[in-house]
């Protein structure tokens, strides 16, 4: 591997701890490799940790009403404060 993952990102992605990945590469040799990285999750489709696109979306569209929300209320107070919204928000 010539790139490692920090322990934290190692285990959301694979499931498993680095030391503990090491020592089934020792103990199997190159087959834990093939066991733990391309290993198919149960009821799961494609790459691990990548939503599925509704919830992508669903997430983009909360993202973007937290805005929208932020701003108005940004807009609305400002102009009391005798500030700029973009004043206001720092």
């Amino acid at each position: 591997m010539k790139f490692i993952h920090s322990e934290q990102d190692f285990y959301k992605l694979f499931k498993i701890r680095r030391v503990d990945f090491l020592a089934m590469i020792e103990a199997k040799g190159e087959q834990a490799i093939e066991d733990v990285l391309y290993a198919p999750d149960v009821g799961s489709l494609g790459r691990r940790g990548v939503e599925s696109l509704e919830d992508s979306i669903d997430k983009l569209r909360k993202r973007w009403r937290q805005k929208e929300r932020l701003n108005q209320f940004a807009e609305k107070f400002a102009g009391q404060s005798g500030m700029t919204p973009k004043e206001f928000r720092q």
